[in-house]
């Protein structure tokens, strides 16, 4: 006998289907009503052990499509529910078709009475419903719709002012960061920007379609050549290097940006998808030029302070070398002339120093 478990909590599931298997029924375990369906299609079952609260499509609306469904309303139904359950619930679910409502967390030997009990038998639930009775089980089902649909509607206006804050975020991140970001449907051809895309062009929010054309028409002449080569070997290779280079606002403005795209493929590897960042260098593109003068400077200042300390150092050691002809017996000429040589070479050590730090400092720019 095959019995179909349909239960999101997994713990619960494997607790089920550890019972059953011990009577020697084979289990299937689905994790709601829709995934439930879909296993129906290609499974024969002989029973059906539901919770009622699970995801996409729970209990009630999983009995009602199944009693409801000429090929599988013959299949027992037992619902297994929580205590806290209420007893509309019980007599709701008995009134859609439900052969046994059991509660949980007890109720283990009540599931296996009931499986044996259905063993070789189609679904037992035979009796017929008073007009009125009818009338009520439809009117709970349909509010039970309702609250769901409202449940839904309430989990999709809270996403969405959720994704409303993220997006509010991501905009104010952008446009700190100069960064935009861009997506290109390689197959319907058509092309998203983001705000920030637009405000690094010095354009209004959706002012243009953005195209492919309309960006190069931004382009510096002198690189428009060189991102247009790139763009093409990028979508023959899927290559996703970035790149440098300068655009030429409408005013007349020149600012400098960073492209780097990425591209989605298929499961034929095509690429599908070119999506990427733009972001405006300028402020660090001036920065290090900045920097760069600065090292210059400082770079002539070391040139020039260590060629005029120089000269007349030379002269000063010059002049200490001299006493290498005079009476170095005499011990206090000595002391002098070891004492000014010393000192000479400590002096020239540093010098040497700050040449090689300025050096440094100006290859690291």
């Amino acid at each position: 006998m095959k019995t179909l478990i349909v239960e999101d909590n997994v713990v619960s599931s494997k607790l089920l289907r550890a019972v059953l298997d011990a009577e020697g029924y084979e289990t299937i375990i689905a994790m709601d009503g829709y995934e439930a369906l879909k296993i129906l299609k290609e499974n024969t079952v002989d029973c059906i052990v539901s919770d009622i609260k699970m995801p996409n499509i729970d209990g009630f609306c999983f009995l009602y499509k199944l009693k409801t469904d000429p090929i599988h309303r013959e299949i027992p139904f037992i619902i297994y529910t929580a205590s806290s359950a209420s007893p509309e619930d019980k007599k709701l679910a008995i009134g859609l078709g439900a052969d046994r409502y059991i509660y949980k967390p007890g109720g283990i030997k009540e599931i296996i009475l009931a499986v044996n009990e259905f063993s070789g038998n189609r679904s037992i639930t035979s009796k017929t419903l008073t007009d009125k009775e009818f009338a009520w089980v439809m009117n709970k089902y349909s509010q039970h719709l309702t609250e769901k649909f409202e449940m839904k509607i309430e989990r999709f206006i809270q996403a969405k002012k959720e994704l409303q804050t993220v997006e509010k975020l991501l905009k104010e991140g952008q446009s700190i960061a100069h960064f935009g970001n861009w997506d290109i449907d390689l197959i319907t051809g058509k092309d998203v920007w983001s705000e920030e895309i637009y405000r690094i062009l010095g354009l209004e929010s959706n002012e243009e379609k953005p195209s492919r054309e309309l960006f190069f028409l931004f382009v510096h002449e002198e690189d428009l050549k060189q991102v247009q080569d790139k763009v093409k070997y990028s979508e023959a290779n899927n290559s996703d290097k970035g790149l440098f280079f300068r655009i030429v606002l409408r005013s007349g403005e020149v600012r400098h940006v960073y492209l780097e795209g990425n591209f989605e493929l298929n499961e034929n590897r095509n690429a599908i998808v070119f999506n990427g960042v733009l972001q405006d260098v300028t402020e660090l593109k001036l920065l290090k030029q900045k920097l760069r003068d600065q090292i210059k400077v400082l770079t002539e200042i070391s040139f020039l302070q260590s060629h005029e300390v120089r000269a007349p150092f030379s002269a000063i050691l010059g002049l200490a070398n001299l006493f290498n002809f005079c009476n170095l017996d005499d011990p206090v000429n000595s002391l002098v002339i070891k004492s000014i040589q010393k000192s000479a070479g400590a002096f020239d050590n540093i010098i040497k120093k700050i040449v090689e730090k300025t050096n440094e400092i100006e290859q690291l720019v």
